[in-house]
């Protein structure tokens, strides 16, 4: 587990093609935790939970400190470390413990997908305006990178979560953890063809759904985010909380319905079952939910 404060950032210093995914390796130049950090132990990078798998070492005389870790293929697969190259920099952050402060949020370090920098408003007091996954495919880039080091992503399209997936876990002024990073929710935009919401002037012609962060002169500084650009790709990972209530009302709902004596009770859960996360939240509580199915 982790807080979403990075410690520390590196520079990747190495990507090595194996059989099953790529070799990684990351200097973490005079990153204190260096020092202490032992094979085994897991390490945040820019928003992805890897283990050391070797005990890091400086060479006498050098700055350099590498950490190196196997990034399988799955994780190339939901997230943007399959486009890293020698000389980008991760932000970083160790496993947090029973006494850390959650100055952030409880961050897994499980990616849930790519997002897409649609907007960066330095003049808004650098406010970011960041796309869903629109379709359920592998992220960005990783094709291309994938081509130049023969790395593959055979299961991309069915392992990248997509915008319907995410969008019900997005909550005003929550969490979400971008490349790493614990941001606030600064506000929420709705540009699909589905709704017939009032998009943000900023991002009037985007289409999809999205969500923005404001970013404070301290993130800038500590953090690898003062580099976003439109079109830049970013590992998002949704408040576990919220994702752990979403599902227990979604499955709830079923139930509800399901224990009906009433055959329209059953039909009725069964079309809601198969609807997509965002619809079936959508229509409401579970108890107003029942109540509106058994009274037709």
């Amino acid at each position: 587990m982790f807080t979403g404060l990075v410690q520390a950032v590196g520079t990747v210093s190495l990507v090595v093609p194996r059989p099953k995914g790529v070799r990684l390796g990351v200097d973490v130049g005079s990153w204190g935790y260096g020092r202490r950090a032992r094979a085994g132990d897991s390490v945040n990078v820019s928003g992805v939970c890897l283990t050391v798998v070797s005990k890091p070492g400086r060479k006498a005389g050098s700055k350099q400190c590498v950490f190196q870790f196997d990034v399988v293929q799955e994780t190339l697969d939901k997230t943007r470390l399959g486009s890293l190259v020698v000389g980008d920099q991760v932000n970083l952050e160790h496993a947090a413990t029973a006494s850390t402060l959650m100055g952030g949020h409880i961050v897994q370090g499980h990616a849930d997908g790519v997002g897409r920098v649609v907007r960066v408003g330095r003049a808004d007091g650098w406010k970011v305006w960041i796309a869903l996954p629109a379709v359920k495919s592998g992220p960005p880039g990783l094709a291309k990178a994938g081509a130049r080091k023969g790395i593959t992503s055979a299961k991309g399209a069915e392992a990248h979560s997509s915008e319907e997936d995410l969008w019900d876990y997005l909550v005003p002024q929550g969490s979400v953890c971008v490349d790493g990073v614990s941001l606030t929710i600064a506000g929420l935009w709705d540009n699909s063809a589905k709704t017939k919401g009032r998009p943000g002037s900023a991002i009037a012609q985007e289409r999809g759904r999205g969500f923005a962060v404001a970013l404070i002169p301290t993130t800038l500084r500590e953090t690898t985010l003062i580099d976003l650009r439109e079109g830049s790709a970013v590992n998002l990972e949704m408040d576990v909380i919220a994702k752990m209530v979403v599902q227990a009302v979604n499955a709830h709902s079923a139930k509800f319905l399901r224990s009906s004596n009433s055959r329209r009770g059953r039909i009725a859960s069964d079309e809601v079952a198969a609807l997509p996360p965002a619809k079936r939240y959508a229509l409401g509580s579970p108890a107003r939910l029942a109540l509106r199915t058994l009274s037709r």
